[in-house]
């Protein structure tokens, strides 16, 4: 099951009160004379510490915040449609009496001079960033290990792995080595087992009955193993792909940028192997044909297991390296045996599943009458 961890949307609407935690004006230098003046967000806050962004200026209403954590416990599972998503943001401003968010209905295309590029306009709700996530549960005991094989792999189109120092997150789109995310498109899996049990310090004023609920799950989610993947989809992704104008796409289209997720994982498929099987392995999966191109492919290996790096600008390493890839090994990363995929598929199987919600789960409240 995929759902909705984040959304950032915004749409404009006529002249309304501003709203906001404090304006932010600005000034002309020369002249003294205030340019224009802007609302700056406000925590609005739910149950259990969790808080909404909201801001509007007078015409334009943003909201952004994780709508399946909004006025929860937990967001272990949460929200798998987007118009139920819109709808609890929509529940906030109605009690705010700010105007709701709508779905477009039509998009028109302007430009402002000849020589300028042309604006789209829509009537709805605009779309900046939507984070979707699921849950893989890879046994008790297996999610370290299976983190550290992930973290062999690119993911897309061709972004390196980039494992955290406490080994409990792997992320890709990293756009410097001191930066985390993106500004595009940005992949991570990590232990929810770890996350939620760190955060709960942040939990206040629980009662014992919730308590003893996330404790329940706290305890369930290391004896599931789960891993969780997200993908945060942002701004420039959205508009290029069409996801921008709520209401003007099909919702399940958006939760199939997951597939990135399983296309690797079904390439780090964990079966039992043997370090000197590799050249068996490439013909037994129909990746070589012959004997022969399967051991070249396999003494570019063992080079890369004994620390020499590879020109890959030659042709000939490009297809070695495409090769091993399919089996869960890339080369043009350098070789790390403690996370080696080959040594964790001889050590034991780790069978990879979606997550299943278990029965006594509190599901989040629909507000789905709030969306227009």
């Amino acid at each position: 099951m995929a759902f909705i961890d984040w959304l950032s949307i915004h749409q404009e609407h006529p002249k309304h009160e501003i709203y906001g935690d404090q304006m932010v004006f600005r000034v002309d230098l020369k002249t003294g004379e205030q340019v224009s003046g802007s609302p700056s967000e406000s925590d609005h806050e739910g149950s259990y510490s969790t808080t909404l962004k909201i801001r509007s200026n007078g015409t334009r209403v943003s909201v952004r915040g994780n709508p399946s954590k909004f006025n929860r416990v937990d967001n272990v599972f949460g929200i798998n449609s987007l118009s139920a998503c819109v709808a609890i943001f929509n529940k906030v401003l109605s009690d705010l009496g700010l105007p709701l968010f709508t779905r477009c209905s039509e998009l028109n295309h302007y430009q402002s001079t000849e020589s300028s590029k042309s604006s789209a306009v829509s009537n709805g709700a605009v779309i900046t960033r939507i984070d979707i996530t699921s849950n893989y549960s890879v046994g008790q005991g297996n999610v370290d290990q299976y983190l550290k094989a992930l973290s062999t792999q690119w993911i897309g189109h061709g972004q390196r792995p980039h494992i955290y120092a406490n080994g409990q997150t792997v992320e890709w789109g990293r756009q410097q080595t001191n930066k985390k995310g993106s500004s595009y498109i940005y992949y991570k899996v990590y232990s929810k087992h770890h996350e939620l049990k760190n955060n709960t310090t942040k939990k206040l004023s629980l009662n014992d009955t919730e308590s003893l609920y996330l404790k329940q799950l706290i305890d369930w989610t290391e004896q599931q193993g789960i891993a969780r993947a997200e993908v945060s989809l942002k701004r420039l992704w959205l508009k290029r792909h069409g996801f921008s104008y709520f209401g003007l796409f099909k919702e399940q289209d958006i939760f199939n940028q997951l597939k990135p997720f399983e296309v690797m994982m079904k390439r780090l498929e964990v079966t039992p192997m043997n370090i000197k099987t590799v050249s068996q392995k490439l013909l037994d999966e129909g990746i070589c044909n012959s004997p022969q191109s399967a051991n070249s492919t396999d003494r570019i290996y063992q080079q890369w297991l004994h620390g020499e790096y590879f020109d890959f600008n030659k042709r000939s390493l490009q297809t070695h390296r495409a090769r091993l890839r399919c089996i869960g090994i890339d080369i043009a990363l350098p070789c790390d045996l403690t996370r080696s995929p080959i040594l964790f598929e001889s050590k034991k199987t780790i069978k990879v599943k979606q997550t299943q919600i278990p029965s006594w789960y509190i599901r989040p409240v629909n507000y789905l009458q709030l969306v227009s």
